[in-house]
């Protein structure tokens, strides 16, 4: 073998592995947002002992910086609620500290009668709208609202679909 077909042979073993390593390394090394909402936390600054909040937390689990604002409670058919602290936005880097929204569920009545379409949104730097999953019980603002027959089974299934998706 000369030296020219010993080279040959090294880049076509090199060059497919170098192709891989950079995809690999490509879809490792991006941003990978979770939003979660969590209902009925009780607000223990508050004067009146029976003050709920709503939180949403916003966290990167990936390795490149993002940044995400106008986080949201969103439906289908219905004004969304803004959470105005997280107007201006944060940044969340790799290992940051999650971000949490919090506001009072005093003012959430709108949403009440559709409860079981809400889920928390969050706008990234990508103009992409990140998703919480659809609620399956019934939160403390939505006061005696019932959900539909198969509403909260049909969110069950859509919420165990969006963890097998890859």
């Amino acid at each position: 073998m000369s030296p020219q077909e010993a080279q040959a042979l090294i880049g076509a073993i090199t060059g497919p592995l170098a192709l891989m390593l950079s995809a690999v390394v490509y879809f490792r090394d991006r941003a990978i947002v979770s939003v979660r909402v969590g209902y009925n936390w009780m607000d223990i600054d508050s004067d009146k002992p029976e003050r709920r909040t709503t939180i949403v937390v916003v966290t990167n689990a990936g390795r490149r910086a993002v940044h995400v604002s106008k986080v949201r409670l969103s439906a289908r058919g219905a004004t969304d609620f803004l959470f105005v602290q997280a107007m201006a936005g944060v940044t969340l880097g790799e290992g940051s500290e999650p971000f949490k929204a919090e506001a009072h569920q005093d003012n959430m009545n709108p949403l009440a009668p559709i409860w079981w379409r809400v889920r928390a949104a969050v706008t990234d730097s990508f103009g992409n709208a990140l998703y919480s999953d659809w609620l399956t019980e019934r939160p403390h603002w939505a006061n005696e609202s019932k959900a539909p027959t198969g509403a909260i089974t049909w969110n069950r299934l859509k919420n165990w679909g969006r963890k097998r998706v890859f």
